[in-house]
């Protein structure tokens, strides 16, 4: 069976055919899970898992899909590639409290990342950082005060995925919760573990 590229996927599910959607996201889930895991080694201080970073990557499917005219000298992955690793970006803005302005989106008419760079090297590394002992202890006291702002539920995953490393996977064999529970509570401890560091409590 010969495979269909990109460009014509693209035309078929903008004329409703599902199958197409199907292949295309197949495919692109693939790449999206390699993304997330490089994302995921490169940052690994951040406290973001690779299944962070792939749902990020693979959800910028459709962003590109809407961006992409075809045609233009530029593939449909060329353009994938650069708004997923710029959602990316974003989302690491977005979900720590390190305050990594230095990471900036990359314009989709940029050749970054075309010339073998790696992350780091094109986004800039982090040349500051908090100590790893400071930084767990501020956190840790937060997640067991009784002023803490999170449910019974956010600290038990905001502990055991941002003190301990816990995978979602390793979390859901521990807590017995579905994936899309753990999913929404660590986007609300991200959210008010940024809001409390962002604060400036510990000054």
């Amino acid at each position: 069976m010969t495979e269909l590229d990109d460009d014509t996927l693209i035309a078929l599910i903008k004329d409703g055919d599902t199958h197409a959607e199907a292949l295309l996201c197949a495919k692109y889930w693939v790449f999206a899970r390699n993304l997330g895991k490089r994302f995921a080694s490169s940052y690994s201080d951040l406290g973001l898992t690779a299944d962070d970073f792939t749902t990020v990557a693979f959800s910028s499917v459709v962003i590109a899909m809407q961006k992409y005219k075809g045609k233009t000298g530029k593939t449909f992955h060329y353009y994938w590639s650069k708004i997923a690793r710029n959602q990316c970006i974003n989302f690491i803005n977005d979900n720590t409290f390190l305050g990594l302005d230095i990471l900036r989106p990359l314009s989709l008419d940029s050749e970054t990342h075309e010339d073998g760079l790696t992350l780091h090297e094109t986004c800039g590394t982090i040349d500051y950082r908090i100590k790893e002992d400071i930084n767990l202890k501020q956190l840790y006291e937060y997640i067991v005060s009784p002023k803490s702002t999170l449910t019974e539920d956010q600290k038990v995953l905001a502990y055991y995925m941002l003190v301990e490393n816990y995978t979602y996977e390793d979390l859901q064999q521990l807590t017995k919760w579905n994936y899309a529970k753990i999913y929404k509570l660590a986007q609300r401890v991200r959210e008010k573990v940024s809001n409390f560091f962002k604060s400036r409590y510990f000054k």
